[in-house]
């Protein structure tokens, strides 16, 4: 064993300390990759035996290789994020991460080695809905032909323009393309094509779905991507955060231990690893981190979760495939965002603690708490939901009432409490409740967006279809009547009480479990989003997890009702629920993926504006920028967060008031009085000042006023101005 494990170590500290020199010295991308797949296959072999050997995982299946490598690269992230918060970031601090994490795996691989194997997996085929079909390969044919469109018709759209929604510029065919593409694969489930093959087609149609943002702009969507990225630029260059640190020898304990400061960590740590290692460009790596991950990685763990609830095969397959119906995994697989990555790891936790009620061992509980340990360098609100979900799964093992209401009432009450308690929100003491409770049902039962799409943007109960603002809808011949969706709902909710009921009664201490914290969170969700006013930065996240708990809930109902009892399907009639089930459910999710996300878009033209004010203003001692707030976000990621905001003051709640308010009145009506008076305000010798082009023609003062060296970037001009226009 010490031979082994010298051995291990020995090509571990090889592997790194070439990562080392190609970060520090050779910044080669081919030599980055090899270095790369070299570490997570290492690594990821030892994490794929303990998966196995302690939560009897399939030893053979190539899924399970892949999520070793995940928890590899999850781990890295998560390391990484403690590093860059206390020492910085530098080529030895990253290399040592690497080590760090690696020596992890290391010793899991031979701790697993000497331990005793876990009964073989059992096979379970589950559902023999179709046993032949004759048509399966050419079913297997036309999803790829249709998904191979699909990819073709997104990135035909390609465009540099600001836009609030891809569907603004997407092909109207693409829906009917990728509606098909999901309808066939839905039967292609029931035929005689191996879960693997399966499982691989379902990444491809993830992969289509969450594409629809990198591939349809040049840029990025959102908001928050720009702010991430400004801060990862910032460590590419510096090595370090604007941030306290041991290093400088001034930071407390307390600040040490608040995992709100670790929560955006392991989305920086990850992809400025990845940026160094592969000379990958950041705004790149942004856009296709989560569409790439959560395409893999959420349909092997939807289908082990599935396995590990005893479902078969061809029942958590077809899991898996109602996994691309939520709207918050549609958009949290589109977005590179630390809670898109946590909620990832999140998920990988929730699956290791269902597997773990199979057979209790030490080991189990072992990993689980390093895993868990782990969650506090990542984001805060999935650290609290692991340890919350433990302690509810151990008060449902045993059917004692009061144990079981403890759980519940821990499960309602403790987000809210903390969030008050650590100054996030507060009691709205103008609350309705009876409003309130009017609002929370039009909201989860798509009945707003049913009456048809509101002004403002609603960013509460977008569960499993996003209420699209005005602004961002794009009408097409799924949403011509919308409200289909609102009776969708309505089935949907129903089928939930169902699940839960089912859960409770019938089933196993793990559904039990799942139903006891679905209906605890969503107590909690309301409490927080629709009782407590403030930023709710916890309670705003929660989506996602609320999307896992009924889909499973919902899944639940329909064995119930359409499968049967025995999980078989041996009559037509059977065999015409689960057609209508794949056609509706077919239709749904297509529907979903139409209504969002309904988000800014920085133009290129405005992009190049920025790029050259920060030419011009690098050596600024008061930069002052007066911008929208996108292209503003833009100049953020450019400069490496050395101008923020334009350098005007920013409040909590990422609000510009002072700034916006004198952008949009010298958009209304320029005047010099005007110009002189928000030089005054900030405080500034000179301000550049970007805006729509189309102003020229608004206003001849400015026309004819305007400095000589003003730029035109396509439809944005850009200009610098001192007092009286004097440059």
């Amino acid at each position: 064993m010490f031979k082994q494990a010298f051995k291990e170590v020995l090509v571990l500290a090889v592997i790194v300390v070439l990562i080392f020199y190609n970060i520090a010295f050779w910044h080669s991308a081919i030599l980055g990759y090899l270095l790369l797949i070299c570490y997570l296959v290492g690594t990821g072999k030892g994490a794929s035996v303990v998966l196995s050997k302690f939560f009897n995982f399939s030893h053979r299946a190539w899924r399970v290789k892949i999520l070793g490598m995940f928890f590899s690269l999850s781990v890295l992230g998560l390391i990484s994020s403690l590093a860059l918060n206390t020492v910085g970031f530098s080529a030895f601090i990253i290399s040592s991460v690497f080590f760090i994490s690696g020596l992890i795996f290391v010793t899991f691989q031979i701790w697993a080695g000497g331990a005793k194997n876990n009964p073989a997996e059992m096979d379970n085929p589950g559902w023999e809905v179709i046993e032949e079909v004759p048509q399966a390969k050419v079913g297997t044919l036309a999803f790829i032909i249709l998904a191979a469109f699909g990819f073709y018709l997104l990135y035909s759209a390609r465009a540099g323009m600001a836009i609030s929604s891809p569907w603004q510029i997407v092909d109207p065919i693409y829906l009917t393309v990728f509606a098909a593409a999901t309808l066939i694969l839905g039967f292609l489930i029931f035929s005689n094509i191996k879960a693997k093959t399966i499982l691989f087609l379902l990444f491809v149609l993830s992969l289509l779905l969450h594409s629809c943002l990198p591939l349809t702009h040049k840029l990025l969507y959102g908001a928050d991507g720009w702010r991430h990225l400004a801060v990862e630029s910032q460590l590419a260059q510096t090595d370090s955060l604007q941030v306290v640190s041991y290093a400088q020898g001034s930071q407390s304990l307390v600040q040490f231990l608040n995992p709100g400061k670790y929560s955006y960590g392991a989305l920086w740590g990850t992809t400025v690893i990845l940026s160094r290692l592969l000379n990958l460009d950041l705004l790149w790596l942004n856009a296709w981190l989560a569409p790439i991950l959560w395409s893999i990685l959420l349909p092997i763990l939807l289908f082990e979760l599935g396995m590990s609830l005893n479902w078969g095969k061809k029942e958590s397959l077809f899991f898996a495939w109602l996994g691309l119906l939520p709207f918050a995994w549609q958009a949290g697989g589109s977005f590179s965002l630390p809670s898109s990555l946590g909620f990832l790891w999140w998920l990988f936790l929730i699956l290791l603690l269902v597997k773990s009620l199979k057979e209790t061992r030490k080991e189990q509980k072992i990993i689980l708490v390093i895993a868990g340990a782990l969650s506090f360098f990542g984001y805060a609100l999935y650290f609290i939901l692991f340890w919350l979900a433990w302690l509810v799964l151990q008060t449902s093992k045993i059917k004692h009432k009061l144990k079981m209401t403890a759980g519940f009432v821990a499960t309602v009450l403790f987000i809210p409490l903390l969030e008050i308690i650590s100054g996030y929100s507060h009691f709205d003491r103008g609350v309705n409740f009876l409003t309130q409770i009017k609002q929370f049902i039009g909201n989860f039962t798509a009945y707003y967006l049913a009456s048809g799409p509101r002004p403002h943007d609603i960013a509460v109960g977008n569960i499993i279809f996003n209420q699209t603002p005005a602004y961002a809808f794009v009408p097409n011949f799924l949403t011509s009547w919308p409200w289909w969706l609102f009776i969708f709902m309505l089935v949907f909710w129903a089928l939930a009480v169902v699940g839960i009921w089912f859960s409770l009664k019938r089933g196993e201490h793990e559904h039990r479990w799942l139903a006891i914290l679905s209906i605890g969170l969503t107590a909690s969700y309301f409490i927080s989003r629709y009782l407590l006013a403030g930023e709710q930065i916890l309670s705003r996240r929660l989506e996602p997890v609320l999307a896992l708990l009924f889909l499973t809930l919902v899944f639940v109902a329909l064995k119930q009702i359409i499968f049967k009892n025995e999980f078989q399907l041996k009559y037509y009639k059977s065999i015409y629920g689960v057609i209508l089930a794949v056609f509706i459910f077919s239709v749904a999710i297509t529907a979903g993926y139409s209504l969002g996300p309904d988000t800014y878009a920085v133009s290129e033209s405005e992009y190049a504006a920025m790029n050259y004010v920060w030419q011009k203003e690098q050596t600024a001692v008061k930069p002052c920028v007066l911008a929208d707030t996108y292209p503003l976000l833009a100049l953020e990621a450019i400069s490496a967060k050395k101008i923020v905001g334009g350098g005007w003051p920013i409040n909590e709640y990422f609000a510009q008031p002072e700034k916006d308010k004198y952008f949009m009145a010298l958009n209304k009506n320029f005047s010099l009085d005007l110009w002189n008076e928000t030089l005054a305000v900030a405080k500034a010798d000179h301000c550049w000042f970007i805006t729509d082009v189309s102003l020229l023609t608004k206003n001849d003062f400015i026309y004819e006023t305007m400095p000589l060296d003003a730029k035109i970037f396509g439809k944005t001009i850009v200009w610098r101005g001192s007092a009286n226009f004097k440059n």
